[in-house]
């Protein structure tokens, strides 16, 4: 399940807001799994999003050197 259109700063708003009512323990039991789900689609999702940068820049600091 990948995030719907979020840019970087929104995915990551929700993952912190997953992860507070994690820690929190306000989800209930039913509902745990999916939340997880949907926690580690977004961490995956922001992983993408650096990885991406990252190749992007990569290549211009090599030519820099």
């Amino acid at each position: 399940m990948a995030p719907k259109k979020l840019n970087y700063q929104e995915a990551m708003e929700q993952l912190q807001m997953l992860c507070d009512r994690l820690k929190d323990e306000q989800i209930p039991l039913e509902n745990l799994s999916e939340e997880i789900r949907k926690a580690r689609s977004l961490l995956h999702y922001c992983q993408e999003l650096l990885r991406s940068i990252e190749q992007e820049i990569d290549p211009a600091e090599k030519a820099k050197s």
